[in-house]
């Protein structure tokens, strides 16, 4: 025979168990959700189209890439990246952009082929944020692991004005092979 006084005690016993863990994760994921809805009402400085250049090698010589650069809010990331290749259907990747210490950190995934490039930027100044210069690691088109300069520019650049603005830009130590940005 059941005794519905114990179950009615059990459902209680259960109902509080369950309200005290709806309310303990309610109060976690709250400012969480406050905070993911509140960052979809704002903008970021760096949201928008960029022209984005970089040095590699092909065939064992000095190239420069262009690329369109799409940079909008995400849902569960700040900011996401769009990148494509020019000429178009070269390459195309899908990343994320995070601010590190007043950097910013882009990750890429390539998606025709399993390559992950990695960039770092230096913050732009809101507001005075039309150029910007990083540098990269990643492969280059031989399969060769691969590191140089970056730009990115809301305004078209020629090669020229480029090696101008990194000579400026970049230090790099002919005797060690390395560079940095200054």
């Amino acid at each position: 025979m059941i005794d519905w006084n114990l179950l009615e005690k059990w459902d209680v016993i259960f109902g509080i168990v369950g309200g005290i863990v709806f309310v303990i994760n309610a109060i976690y994921y709250l400012p969480k959700l406050v905070a993911t809805i509140a960052r979809q009402f704002r903008s970021s400085y760096i949201e928008g189209e960029w022209n984005g250049y970089y040095f590699t090698f092909a065939e064992g010589k000095s190239k420069l890439t262009l690329e369109k650069w799409i940079i909008k809010k995400g849902f569960r990331e700040n900011l996401v990246v769009n990148v494509q290749t020019i000429p178009a259907g070269t390459l195309s990747y899908k990343g994320e952009v995070q601010l590190q210490r007043d950097n910013l950190v882009v990750k890429l995934k390539a998606q025709e082929y399993p390559i992950e490039t990695f960039t770092i930027f230096k913050s732009p100044v809101p507001g005075n944020d039309n150029i910007i210069i990083g540098l990269w690691l990643g492969l280059d088109f031989n399969g060769e692991v691969t590191a140089g300069p970056g730009v990115l520019s809301r305004t078209s650049l020629s090669e020229q004005d480029l090696h101008r603005l990194l000579f400026d830009k970049i230090q790099y130590d002919s005797y060690l092979k390395t560079i940095r940005l200054v």
